[in-house]
């Protein structure tokens, strides 16, 4: 079977996960809303975790991608919900993902291209959560220059070590 086929399997099933999810929150269902959220979360990063054992770029973009949005829709489900350090707490997994993937592929320039583009909503969204007070917005934003900075400096540890 090619790649392709698994690809469109767990896209779809995770399409679907959000999907639900999505139309769950709208009609009021939290519980199922975010069981819908957190499943797609960890599919997405069963793919990830795939992808970067080694399967192909196209799969470890497409499961990247999952991953964040699903991460993002969790997180600003926890914020909607007044769970505050929950959100953060999905935020930050998910950035201590990104650098874990950034790593494993050696900063090679169109990851790095792919990862911004995957990375800014959620960082805005991250910024922007809760009423956070100034100590807090400015650990915040010493999280987020700090991945810039090992996005940026092309200073990867050793996949082995991430």
């Amino acid at each position: 079977m090619s790649r392709t086929g698994p690809l469109v399997l767990w896209t779809t099933r995770w399409q679907k996960l959000m999907r639900d999810a999505n139309d769950a929150l709208a009609n009021g269902d939290l519980k199922n809303a975010r069981q819908g959220y957190e499943d797609g979360a960890a599919l997405a990063r069963g793919q990830l975790d795939l992808a970067l054992a080694g399967t192909s770029a196209l799969v470890d973009r497409h499961a990247a991608s999952a991953y964040f949005v699903a991460t993002s829709n969790l997180a600003e489900y926890f914020s909607q919900m007044g769970q505050v350090v929950k959100a953060e707490s999905v935020f930050e997994g998910a950035f201590a993902y990104a650098e874990r993937w950034l790593r494993s592929r050696r900063g090679q320039p169109a990851v790095i291209e792919d990862l911004l583009r995957m990375l800014k909503f959620p960082m805005a969204d991250y910024l922007a959560l809760g009423a956070a007070d100034e100590d807090t917005r400015r650990l915040r934003l010493q999280r987020l220059a700090s991945l810039l900075d090992v996005i940026s400096s092309g200073r990867f540890a050793p996949a082995a070590l991430c």
